[in-house]
């Protein structure tokens, strides 16, 4: 087996029953969804692994806490989001941005999805959800629902991210937002714009 070249990313792993804090080593350039997307491998390797069970308190206490190894093998069909990755400009002349409320048992994400210019969600959804379950959401916001809220130990924490890589064929469902379309060139001046100093 040939050793390949790999870049290390610190990444928030959320699955159905855990949190894995810890390095991902997708190929150097790799989008950490294409990485994911790649059909070669059915689990991601993380190292340097803290893993902590369910819950919205972020940073997870230390109470959470379940284990800390040097690896942890997280099948990828667990996972319903990754917090990794940096936020990617594209070619505006390719895609619009639509505005996305991504529903899981727990939480709800919502965000910019890029779709190609023209295309609708459901066709996007459609052509992507098999091959390509792994999307980039981007000025994402995850919130608790109140089934979440409702167990012990857990609290209301809506937290961002300027980028977060979903696994939509865990998602419950995916809506969209009235007039949520826009192009690459105003969601990006709208991003600048609404970030902190």
């Amino acid at each position: 087996m040939a050793l390949v070249n790999t870049d290390s990313l610190e990444a928030h792993i959320y699955c159905y029953t855990k949190r894995i804090f810890g390095l991902i080593h997708p190929t150097p350039g790799a989008a950490v969804a294409e990485f994911l997307n790649r059909g070669d491998r059915s689990i991601l390797p993380v190292t340097n692994a803290l893993v902590y069970r369910s819950g919205s308190a972020d940073p997870p206490r230390a109470s959470e806490r379940i284990a800390s190894t040097s690896f942890y093998a997280v099948p990828k069909e667990q996972i319903l989001w990754i917090r990794s990755g940096y936020y990617e400009t594209g070619d505006p002349h390719s895609y619009d941005i639509k505005q996305v409320t991504i529903f899981f048992d727990d939480c709800i994400v919502t965000g910019d999805l890029r779709l190609v210019r023209g295309s609708r969600l459901s066709d996007h959804l459609e052509r992507t959800s098999e091959k390509r379950g792994f999307q980039r959401i981007y000025n994402a916001v995850v919130t608790p629902t109140e089934a979440a809220l409702g167990r012990e130990d857990r609290e209301l924490v809506s937290s961002e991210s300027e980028v977060l890589t979903v696994n939509l064929r865990n998602a419950q469902g995916v809506s969209e937002a009235e007039g949520s379309v826009r192009t690459v060139e105003r969601a990006e001046r709208h991003a600048e714009y609404s970030r902190p100093k």
